[in-house]
């Protein structure tokens, strides 16, 4: 189904028009309001695909959403980001590059990685943190049951920590993405220059010239 019809929206609506017809819709659909759980997930996609800017462009150009090219191209343009804000340190280094630049950018992506499984579990601990929340407001007068002024705002709450989760989930994948797409290349790092000098040295009373070698900056003998 189309994401625009989930959501009741049509093509042209704004940012604004999205989060209201979501916010809307998911009230209804949550689980805890006896919604449909699947429903709601798909909401909870669409939502997701249409709330963001790029995915929202190659959604309408596509007419459909495929996760793994949506990921693959969300990771070539982070690790073209990442190059491009590197690249004057880079290119400083006197013409030499002496160390491997795809091995570098592997190590700072893997640095990110556990953020993202912290961030998740985190994130659930708030859920059911809130959840318990909720069932600790009751109303004096059970016969008339009116509306919980406190489980609008939990609810609300509990979706946006929910719609965060699935953002985090995204980025590890990406993160992976990124990495298989490196595994792609290899960088051809200069092999240790090999200089030459020449020592004036005395020995036995004779001048020598004295040829060594060294890698590197230019050192002392």
């Amino acid at each position: 189904m189309d994401y625009y019809d989930i959501l009741g929206v049509n093509k042209e609506a704004s940012k604004d028009q999205i989060k209201k017809a979501y916010r809307k819709k998911a009230s209804k659909l949550h689980p805890d309001k006896g919604g449909d759980e699947k429903e709601f997930k798909q909401l909870a996609k669409a939502y997701n695909i249409l709330s963001d800017d790029q995915q929202r462009a190659y959604y309408n150009k596509i007419g459909k959403e495929k996760e793994t090219e949506t990921i693959e191209n969300m990771a070539i343009s982070n690790l073209m980001k990442m190059f491009a804000s590197k690249l004057e340190e880079i290119i400083s280094n006197a013409g030499k590059f002496t160390y491997d630049i795809i091995g570098r950018m592997k190590d700072a992506i893997k640095m990110t990685a556990p953020k993202f499984d912290q961030n998740v579990n985190d994130l659930k601990t708030d859920i059911k943190t809130l959840k318990r929340l909720k069932k600790k407001f009751k109303h004096k007068k059970k016969k008339i049951t009116p509306a919980n002024i406190f489980e609008g705002i939990i609810n609300q709450s509990i979706q946006q920590k929910e719609n965060e989760i699935e953002l985090h989930k995204r980025e590890k994948k990406i993160n992976k993405m990124m990495l298989k797409i490196l595994d792609e290349y290899e960088f051809d790092v200069d092999k240790a220059e090999e200089q030459y000098g020449m020592l004036d040295a005395l020995m036995s009373g004779e001048q020598v010239k004295i040829k060594y070698k060294h890698t590197g900056l230019t050192s002392l003998l």
